[in-house]
């Protein structure tokens, strides 16, 4: 907190937000748009398990 003045309110200092952190706000916000889609796939393997059981 090089040259920044210190703020304080009743017993509580007010310091500024890092930049570091507001970077990552912003990412959560982004985060919480971006919609997940979530799928039940259902494949055939009748052929891949019959080819192995003829290889044992």
């Amino acid at each position: 907190m090089r040259g920044k003045k210190k703020k304080y309110i009743d017993n509580y200092e007010v310091i500024d937000f890092p930049k570091e952190r507001k970077m990552v706000i912003d990412i959560m916000e982004q985060g919480i748009k971006k919609h997940y889609v979530k799928g039940l796939v259902e494949f055939d393997v009748t052929n891949g398990r019959e080819l192995i059981k003829e290889f044992k």
